[in-house]
């Protein structure tokens, strides 16, 4: 049922489109990395572009994509002005605002 591969080497992740040829909904872009056991593309969707995550047991696990993270953002030159600080600060206070209306 599903999403079955067959491989003569046991736990031997495909080609990552042979896993989301299945799914309709999503487009490969480009892959983000591949390692023995679980292999990373960014795909797209009607919603916008998604990070999909899959591994030796075909599940696939999807994020938002986003190009540089916040600790990425932070670490690297040219570093943040104080105003942008302060703008990041003030989108964490009203996200967490939010989770605890949620």
């Amino acid at each position: 049922m599903g999403n079955v591969q067959t491989s003569s080497i046991a736990n031997q992740l495909l080609p990552f489109e042979s896993y989301i040829s299945d799914v309709p909904k999503l487009k490969f872009v480009e892959s983000l990395g591949s390692t023995r056991f679980m292999k990373v593309a960014r795909v797209e969707t009607a919603k916008g572009p998604v990070v999909v995550k899959l591994t030796a047991r075909s599940a696939i696990l999807c994020r938002p994509f986003s190009k540089f993270t916040l600790y990425d953002r932070l670490s690297t030159r040219p570093f943040l002005s104080t105003i942008e600080k302060r703008w990041i600060a003030f989108q964490l206070l009203k996200a967490f605002a939010q989770l605890r209306i949620a």
